[in-house]
């Protein structure tokens, strides 16, 4: 499956699990809702700074969002680890 199809999928994977809805997501992001839903049929794709806060508006890792990773949840640790160097 492309990283398309998967981002497509995962996007609306993590939408019903966080119960939230496509409007919702675009008011956070401050785009028009259209976007997303299209991100979200696999006929667009975000460019890179919306992928990142997509991912932290659904509180996922951007792996995760692209198929990299199956684990959802963001790892604070991981996170800390990446912005100051591993201790």
């Amino acid at each position: 499956m492309s990283v398309s199809k998967i981002f497509a999928s995962r996007l609306k994977e993590v939408k019903t699990a966080r119960k939230t809805t496509f409007p919702k997501i675009a008011e956070q992001l401050r785009l028009q809702t259209f976007v997303v839903k299209e991100w979200a049929a696999g006929q667009r794709e975000p460019d890179i700074y919306y992928l990142v806060r997509l991912s932290e508006v659904l509180n996922v890792s951007v792996d995760y969002l692209l198929g990299i990773s199956d684990e959802p949840e963001i790892h604070q640790k991981a996170v800390q680890d990446e912005a100051y160097g591993s201790r």
